[in-house]
């Protein structure tokens, strides 16, 4: 099998130099990955859907290629300008924009800080677990598991918060090259001490986003949904708030991995419809 052509880069913003892949033709699409970062979340996915699009991944800032800054604190301004500095080093003013789990709450704060960037947003399973009405357990959690990366290290930590709540069979499906940036980088370190506190206490602005009029659609997996994951029992509580779409995707928290065709296509249809 051919390998896809395939443009790496950098983009930089504000002393942060930003890896990127592009490869596709057509519209832009950017993909904004959760915790870990790394645009190998997304390859996948690309691969699949690079006949309908310029698909555009990225290292997000302080994850494998990328620069890690100085500043120990998760600063949600700098990553919505991020997603703007990689679709120009791509020469492109806007896009469509798919986040998932942290990446989701950063692309929903794209609707906030930067509506003009955006084409089509979808936001799926944001774990943005301040809109849940038992808010506090959820809190306690990211907190014992951030304290967990405290005193046992960070690898620890972030076992024990995925295999509390994702499906084990999925992590055969990660790529090796990812899974190898993700030691070899020291992400886990990034998500747990630093990114995880400021992911789980985002509390989104709803009046600024409705007043912006994007087109934004909330989605979570079936499996999630049946499964009451918080993670994406978040979105039609949003979707309510925005009075705008709730979409049922295949799969779980990372089906664009082991249902990369299923969730490829109901990716394109929500776009493209």
């Amino acid at each position: 099998m051919t390998e896809p052509e395939v443009t790496q880069g950098f983009a930089e913003n504000n002393g942060v130099k930003l890896y990127y892949e592009t490869r596709g033709y057509g519209e832009p699409l950017i993909c904004v990955s959760g915790g870990g970062g790394d645009a190998g979340f997304f390859t996948k996915l690309a691969n699949y859907l690079m006949d309908s699009f310029t698909v555009i991944t990225y290292d997000r800032r302080g994850y494998s290629r990328s620069t890690r800054p100085q500043a120990n604190n998760f600063n949600i301004q700098e990553h919505v300008a991020d997603i703007k500095a990689v679709l120009h080093a791509n020469g492109y003013e806007c896009a469509y924009i798919i986040g998932n789990s942290a990446g989701a709450i950063i692309a929903l704060e794209t609707a906030v800080r930067m509506p003009e960037i955006i084409k089509k947003v979808i936001i799926h399973e944001p774990p943005i677990v301040n809109v849940l009405q038992n808010k506090k357990k959820h809190l306690r959690f990211m907190t014992k598991t951030y304290n967990i990366g405290l005193r046992y290290g960070s690898n620890l930590a972030s076992n024990w918060f995925n295999f509390s709540s994702l499906p084990f069979s999925v992590f055969k499906h990660i790529p090796k090259d990812f899974q190898e940036r993700m030691t070899q980088y020291k992400n886990n370190e990034q998500l747990i001490l630093v990114e995880l506190l400021g992911i789980c206490r985002y509390v989104p602005d709803y009046k600024k986003i409705i007043d912006h009029n994007v087109d934004i659609y909330l989605a979570s997996g079936k499996r999630t949904m049946k499964k009451k994951k918080y993670y994406g029992v978040t979105s039609p509580i949003i979707a309510k708030n925005l009075k705008c779409p709730f979409i049922v995707f295949p799969g779980h928290h990372l089906s664009f991995l082991d249902q990369t065709e299923l969730w490829g296509n109901k990716l394109k249809q929500t776009l493209l419809d």
